[in-house]
């Protein structure tokens, strides 16, 4: 089994980049996520959260402009996803689109933009606290639709609050 550099690397392949300069992106990747002192292991010597980390490095060693994350803390203890929304939230803040799917009402403060389906159908989008602050600082515009979501995210019947625009 690839060790975690190596892991990072197969991805990079596509690239047709000499071996040191695929190493070196592997390794400035695998930094951003706080995992380059894991480089050499194997991937089954790391935790869950780890994994995941390892899993984005991935994905960044690409230099995306957009990330599709499903359900990123779904295996992850509280410590751990909180740790990941921070990446999530450093890559956004560099210009990175993130796209995540998840069940967790505890990250829904974290979004700029929630959109509420079910069954496969939009029922609600709101732009959040977050997100008002973020477009403010690109057109100085807010929308109508803006309602508050940093504190209601442990409130049961927050969604039903959503569909009906109330704090």
């Amino acid at each position: 089994s690839l060790n975690v550099i190596n892991n990072v690397v197969f991805t990079l392949h596509l690239l047709n980049l000499e071996q040191h300069v695929l190493d070196e992106k592997a390794m400035q990747a695998l930094t951003l996520v706080g995992m380059d002192k894991w480089a050499y292991y194997r991937p089954t010597e790391l935790s869950s959260g780890q994994q995941q980390k390892i899993s984005l490095a991935r994905a960044m060693a690409l230099d995306p402009k957009l990330i599709v994350a499903d359900e990123p803390t779904g295996n992850l203890d509280t410590n751990s996803g909180r740790d990941l929304i921070n990446t999530f939230l450093s890559f956004n803040d560099k210009g990175i689109t993130i796209i995540m799917v998840t069940h967790d009402l505890e990250y829904l403060k974290y979004g700029n933009r929630i959109i509420h389906m079910i069954d496969g159908e939009v029922v609600e989008e709101k732009v959040s606290e977050r997100g008002k602050r973020f477009s403010a600082g690109i057109d100085g515009k807010k929308t109508d639709k803006d309602i508050s979501m940093d504190s209601n995210v442990h409130d049961r019947d927050f969604l039903s609050k959503l569909k009906q625009g109330n704090k």
